[in-house]
């Protein structure tokens, strides 16, 4: 997907604990946290699916991370990438062949040996359907030519150039279990997709997922045959709430321990009876427009001008202080700052200018019609916003977008969609993004 990226947010994310909530953990004192408990999170997002093969939220994703083996992990500390399942790596001098030591003795939660040839079997299965059922992880697997596995505790990777992305990219590949996932490879991989694999799921993570209840609720379970360091809690669960009025109440009548997101309408609010700790961090608030030159619908909007328009169409300021009350910066390209050296400091966003961006609407041709909607190439410039709903943000950002693009005669129409639906319909259809 090409992308446009108008509004991008500098957020404080904010963890929101609630006071004497977590006791069945223990509360923590000066000599350190304690150890047991159930740790209990609060969500309005979901976890769209249990099959990796499908799966598009992210907190299906993260839900990979606890319960399958990755190669490689991210030091929390340091973000510099350390061992997982596998324990060590080198690279051949070609910089084609990477060669990975991997953990003796682990087992996945039924008992079965976890060895270096899943994670080749793995690795070839999506290779080897990554134009089918394995489409999901084709960017994971890109310019692989193929996985072998010599011994229980080798996994040779070749590549067919030498890439600069491998260690990143196998922090987000989850190692399947081959004698659960061989059987669902008939039609061409396509079964691939249709596996539900539902809880309790075969893995060998941190955690085991014991119970899922779509749209509500998933249960995690230590996993004491971990083959790496041990979870201190003894089991968390993630309750999925319809809106944030929902979440905040719940966290409010310590039903819940914590919420991962919080709305920054609720901040004031939680700050009176609770620990609230604000994290500087990136949350991106994308404006996207389709610009694959093969689509047939809307060519208009491929024309750079037309897009520099829209741009000075958005009022960052407004959404800043309405939607996120201040805290959030507007940002100048898809490369926010704290990504450190890959940020352009020299970039800044677009003005707020509504009668430069008629100015630029009318040198195109794009004369006003009924209701003052613009009139392009034969139809009116009406166009559908795929919205995700699970967005605490986005519908009184759109609101505020709405009106002003009104005031330059275009109209836009809000498609709220679940995300995994809002994806399926942006890169539709089969994945060619028309």
């Amino acid at each position: 997907m090409m992308r446009k990226r108008w509004l991008a947010a500098l957020m404080i994310g904010v963890l929101a604990v609630a006071l004497g909530a977590y006791a069945a953990a223990g509360k923590g004192s000066g000599k350190g946290s304690q150890s047991g408990g159930t740790f209990r999170i609060g969500t309005s997002s979901r976890i769209d699916s249990l099959n990796p093969y499908v799966a598009f939220n992210q907190d299906a994703y993260s839900t990979f991370e606890y319960i399958y083996p990755l190669l490689i992990q991210y030091d929390k500390a340091n973000s510099k990438f350390i061992p997982d399942f596998a324990t060590s790596w080198k690279i051949s001098n070609s910089g084609k062949t990477w060669t990975f030591k991997t953990r003796k003795g682990a087992k996945w939660t039924d008992g079965k040996p976890l060895t270096s040839r899943d994670a080749a079997w793995s690795i070839n299965t999506d290779i080897k359907y990554a134009g089918t059922g394995a489409a999901n992880a084709a960017g994971l697997i890109a310019h692989i030519k193929n996985a072998k596995a010599p011994n229980a505790t080798t996994l040779v990777v070749n590549y067919a150039a030498a890439p600069g992305n491998v260690l990143g990219q196998f922090q987000q590949f989850a190692i399947l279990p081959e004698h659960i996932w061989a059987k669902h490879t008939g039609h061409k991989g396509a079964d691939l997709k249709t596996f539900s694999n539902n809880a309790p799921v075969v893995g060998a993570g941190p955690f085991k997922l014991t119970k899922f209840k779509k749209d509500e609720i998933a249960l995690f379970q230590r996993n004491d045959s971990f083959y790496g360091e041990k979870p201190k809690a003894d089991a968390f669960g993630l309750r999925m709430f319809s809106n944030s009025d929902t979440l905040v109440s719940a966290l409010k009548a310590h039903e819940i321990d914590a919420i991962e997101d919080v709305p920054a309408t609720a901040i004031k609010t939680l700050r009176s009876g609770f620990n609230v700790r604000s994290v500087p961090g990136v949350d991106q608030t994308d404006f996207i427009i389709n610009s694959n030159p093969k689509k047939k619908k809307h060519r208009e909007l491929l024309n750079l001008k037309l897009k520099e328009a829209f741009a000075h169409s958005i009022d960052r300021a407004q959404i800043i202080q309405v939607v996120f009350l201040g805290t959030a910066q507007p940002a100048s390209s898809i490369v926010p700052a704290p990504t450190g050296s890959w940020h352009n400091p020299s970039l800044k966003p677009e003005t707020f200018d509504l009668g430069l961006a008629n100015k630029l609407l009318d040198k195109l041709g794009y004369k006003r019609g009924s209701g003052g909607i613009r009139v392009a190439n034969g139809h009116k410039m009406v166009y559908d916003v795929i919205a995700p709903t699970d967005v605490h943000s986005i519908p009184r950002t759109f609101q505020i977008i709405q009106a002003d693009f009104k005031k330059i005669g275009v109209q836009l129409r809000q498609k709220a969609l679940d995300s995994s639906a809002a994806f399926d319909l942006m890169s539709g259809p089969n994945g060619k993004y028309l």
